[in-house]
């Protein structure tokens, strides 16, 4: 991704382009292909150039910009050079008044994450995986982990290297060529996918637009989506509505969905509140597994702020959660240990008093625990 992102910058200098703008230009990123980005940024605009650099992460925005503008709601509330600025002051500027930063865990650097054991249940199991995938190459190669029970176990790596195969082969959408995979003593090779969902694991998609959610079906559709079948939504071979919509009202609110009410079109909403809508079903049923495939994608930061608080709750109290993301920060964050993925192998798995930004970042480019 790095040297395709180069050949973009090497493009747009070759036409002799007097602005460049860069709209989340670190997401497939490692975090050395981020450091030769910035230095690239720095000699271009040492030759005259301006660059736009769009982004939320503010430690990219502290370490690499001259000036700083804030939006907010669509809103320029903050224009500032960088040396008056601090992640504070930006912070209060993105959100307003309703954060408090000193707890805050994206801005405390992990200081405000409680720390609680792992189980020693396992209660997903994977075992030399092997996923076909297009073009004749395996999408996954003798993948094995376990994730226990109190344990948010993450997956890093930079998009494209399993990370969807991955999580569509745990809750039973894709077919495998070897391997198990197990939810608690559920195998689910055998166990249909629509059984899985009743009790075993809850899924956050990456992909919100296609995958788990239905555009021309009301919010409160598609919040008991997959769990429609179950009480107390289904009396008698039918769907109870009063109780549905009684349910979907109050997820609406604990959620922030942006919303007129639980009868509104699921075309309606935003790809933000889209998001939100994937994540309050998922949050909202117990199961032995959470599976959430890049869960904060384009939430606001009071938003991410709001899931992360999820997730550590679920891990206080005694679940289980696999964390695929591309966010690196978050990882780090959130998780107990970090198994990195390339080109549908896992390269090495890290405990949490092992994490280090580079050797992740040297991992997602292939290198192994041991160079």
């Amino acid at each position: 991704m790095g040297v395709r992102q180069r050949v973009e910058i090497l493009k747009a200098l070759y036409r002799g382009v007097q602005i460049l703008i860069l709209d989340e230009p670190t997401t497939n990123l490692t975090p050395q292909e981020v450091d030769s980005l910035f230095m690239s940024l720095r000699v271009m605009v040492n030759e005259g150039m301006s660059v736009v650099f769009i982004t939320h992460k503010l430690r990219e925005v502290m370490s690499v910009c001259d000036r700083i503008t804030v939006l907010r709601d669509g809103v320029s509330v903050l224009t500032t050079p960088r040396r008056a600025a601090s992640e504070e002051s930006l912070v209060q500027a993105m959100v307003g008044e309703g954060l408090d930063v000193q707890k805050s865990l994206l801005f405390s650097g992990g200081a405000a994450r409680a720390e609680s054991p792992v189980g020693s249940e396992v209660v997903l199991s994977v075992e030399d995986l092997t996923v076909p995938g297009e073009g004749g190459a395996a999408a996954l190669n003798g993948v094995s982990f376990r994730v226990h029970g109190g344990e948010i176990f993450g997956v890093a790596g930079v998009a494209g290297n399993g990370q969807l195969a991955l999580a569509e082969s745990i809750i039973g959408q894709r077919p495998f060529l070897q391997g198990t995979v197990r939810i608690g003593q559920t195998d689910v090779r055998t166990t249909p996918t629509v059984e899985l969902l009743k009790e075993q694991v809850t899924y956050i998609p990456e992909d919100r637009l296609h995958d788990g959610f239905l555009p021309r079906a009301s919010v409160a559709h598609n919040l008991i989506l997959g769990f429609h079948r179950k009480p107390p939504y289904h009396r008698n071979g039918f769907l109870n509505w009063k109780v549905i919509r009684s349910a979907a009202r109050r997820l609406i609110a604990e959620y922030n969905i942006r919303t007129p009410g639980p009868d509104d079109t699921g075309a309606n909403l935003s790809g933000g509140n889209i998001q939100r809508v994937m994540i309050a079903r998922a949050f909202s049923y117990p199961a032995q597994l959470l599976v959430a495939h890049n869960p904060t994608r384009g939430l606001d930061i009071p938003s991410m702020e709001f899931v992360y608080g999820k997730l550590l709750a679920r891990k206080e109290a005694g679940g289980a959660t696999l964390l695929i993301s591309e966010d690196l920060d978050e990882l780090m964050l959130l998780c107990d240990r970090i198994a990195t993925l390339y080109r549908g192998r896992i390269v090495g798995i890290l405990p949490r008093e092992a994490f280090d930004k580079y050797q992740i970042g040297r991992m997602m480019s292939g290198a192994s625990l041991a160079d």
